[in-house]
């Protein structure tokens, strides 16, 4: 399944991103917190993989659509992107991360 990130997957998401990356690029809930704050004519999405209910995944992503100089407006990144170990190689970001919603 593929939900809408919110600020109360905050603390699912430090455990998938360590779980992942490891000590040497640990975070912790303040930096998720502070890098998910809506910042001057940005936007910001997200989504998080769940299976049984369990979030196993995310992907979040930006643009500034509002600054040419900066960005072009149909142009954004990828801020952070991780699958829980135990669910890697098993399909869960082609089939729930990067599925346009709406669309199979």
């Amino acid at each position: 399944m593929l939900e809408d990130f919110s600020s109360s997957d905050c603390v699912a998401l430090v455990e998938i991103w360590n779980a992942a990356c490891g000590t040497q690029l640990a975070i912790n809930t303040h930096l998720v917190e502070f890098n998910t704050r809506p910042s001057t004519g940005g936007v910001q999405a997200g989504r998080v993989a769940t299976h049984n209910n369990e979030p196993v995944g995310f992907i979040l992503a930006s643009a500034l659509p509002n600054d040419a100089r900066t960005s072009p407006p149909h142009i954004g990144w990828i801020d952070a992107l991780a699958v829980h170990p135990k669910f890697q190689r098993q399909g869960i970001a082609p089939a729930r991360l990067w599925r346009t919603p709406g669309r199979r």
